[in-house]
């Protein structure tokens, strides 16, 4: 599942905020509305109409709430990372490795540089050939 599909729908999400506004002993939209500065008629559009909270006011409601950021977009249906960090993981894995690399080439004579480079230079051409061949036969 991606990020994209993670939140909740617009009544799921207006329902939630509801519900986290009734548990905190906040009895109606008009009430919430003036402890966070906003108009009345959001907090019933965002509660009832299903309209999409605006970042900014998504975190206004995580600090509010004292509850994560996270936990807050999600409920309401905005955009959130993959929980999935095994991406992440990989890509940091990938760029140590890059890093790696380039440590150990760099410390090599110039005279086995110059071979690294023209062997890489060699692959290269190797691998664009066999994608133009790969183009022609699909």
């Amino acid at each position: 599942m991606t990020s994209s599909d993670k939140g909740s729908t617009s009544d799921d999400a207006g329902r939630w905020l509801r519900e986290q506004r009734e548990r905190r002993g906040i009895r109606s939209q008009a009430e919430l509305a003036r402890l966070l500065g906003w108009d009345k008629t959001a907090v019933n559009n965002y509660e009832t109409r299903g309209t999409k909270m605006p970042n900014d006011r998504a975190k206004q409601i995580a600090d509010f709430f004292h509850l994560d950021v996270i936990t807050v977009r999600r409920n309401l249906g905005l955009w959130v990372p993959d929980d999935d960090a095994s991406a992440m993981d990989n890509a940091e894995r990938q760029l140590d490795e890059n890093e790696q690399l380039a440590a150990d080439i760099r410390s090599l004579a110039e005279s086995d540089r110059q071979a690294v480079t023209a062997i890489v230079e060699s692959l290269k051409k190797n691998a664009e050939t066999r994608a133009r061949e790969g183009e022609g036969n699909g």
